[in-house]
């Protein structure tokens, strides 16, 4: 119970932060329009995504820290340890994820912490790209990245 909680006020603090900057009017490079392909609202939802790498620091060898768009606006996945659901909404490169919650496994000490880490800069997302070698990568105001293949 106590994870949700912190989850849902780091998701509100997120949505709460993407606001403020669409208010601000700022020209920061993290609000600077990628192209997005027509389909890629389809291409995200096509399939699981494994994530290679969070935030420039790979992840654990032997990990599996996945993601799965659904075509109702919720997104589920693996965390590294626990399991996670939420929702998510997708306009243009602009990509927002809210009332993530997890299950309440433990695990050994690195995988709580990649699964915390990949959690906080999930919550914090505001864009997203796919690269021409195939590649999803989720964006943060603050640059911070995740970096995932189709499985």
């Amino acid at each position: 119970m106590i994870r949700y909680v912190l989850l849902a006020a780091m998701t509100s603090a997120s949505v709460v932060a993407l606001s403020g900057c669409a208010a601000s009017g700022g020209n920061n490079a993290a609000e600077t329009e990628v192209s997005v392909p027509a389909n890629a609202a389809t291409l995200l939802r096509s399939g699981e995504w494994v994530v290679e790498d969070i935030n420039a620091g790979g992840i654990i060898d032997r990990s599996r820290v996945t993601i799965r768009f659904g075509d109702d606006g919720r997104v589920a996945g693996k965390a590294s340890c626990n399991s996670f659901m939420g929702r998510y909404t997708q306009t243009g490169n602009g990509l927002v994820f809210a009332g993530i919650a997890t299950t309440m496994m433990a695990c050994p000490t690195a995988l709580m912490d990649q699964e915390r880490e990949f959690l906080e800069i999930l919550g914090a997302v505001t864009r997203f790209e796919l690269t021409p070698d195939g590649a999803l990568i989720l964006h943060t105001d603050d640059q911070r990245t995740l970096k995932a293949r189709r499985g």
